[in-house]
């Protein structure tokens, strides 16, 4: 009995791997739009401590009003530098939807390989049974005209 052997053996495993390859990519841009979530999220807190930081100086009976433009300042820094980051949060958003179609294709070319080797298997476990049958038949078929050879000297 053979070893079913798949044509498309080695093109099955490039394939594989280029969608593993696109898993991995999808991965790194998540964590990428992971940390400038982050990010954003730790410019809104100081951009909020320093609200509130203002708010305490302007209750104050004497204040500086220097102190007040500079954190007027800080803050409109903390809002470009916020909406530099969600800018960035979108653009790594359309390359996470790009990857996600490429591993869908990737994905969708495995699949087609794989239902292929699938029929390859069947076919050739097809033959194989076939193959088995006929020499089974052939067997028997010899063993059948020796007995009636021994019958017909034995009598």
């Amino acid at each position: 009995m053979s070893r079913f052997q798949f044509r498309f053996e080695a093109l099955l495993r490039l394939r594989e791997n280029e969608r593993d390859a696109a898993r991995q990519e999808i991965s790194d841009a998540f964590r990428a739009l992971d940390i400038l979530e982050e990010q954003q999220f730790a410019l809104e807190q100081q951009r909020q401590q320093l609200r509130v930081d203002s708010q305490q100086r302007i209750a104050r009976p004497q204040f500086s009003v220097d102190t007040l433009l500079n954190q007027g300042r800080y803050d409109l820094q903390l809002q470009a530098e916020i909406q530099a980051i969600q800018k960035n949060c979108a653009t790594v958003q359309r390359e996470i939807e790009r990857r996600q179609a490429k591993l869908q294709a990737a994905d969708v070319e495995v699949k087609r390989l794989e239902r292929l080797r699938e029929k390859q298997l069947r076919d050739w476990s097809i033959a194989e049974l076939a193959a088995q049958q006929k020499e089974f038949d052939e067997l028997a078929s010899m063993r059948f005209t020796r007995s009636q050879n021994n019958d017909g000297l034995n009598r």
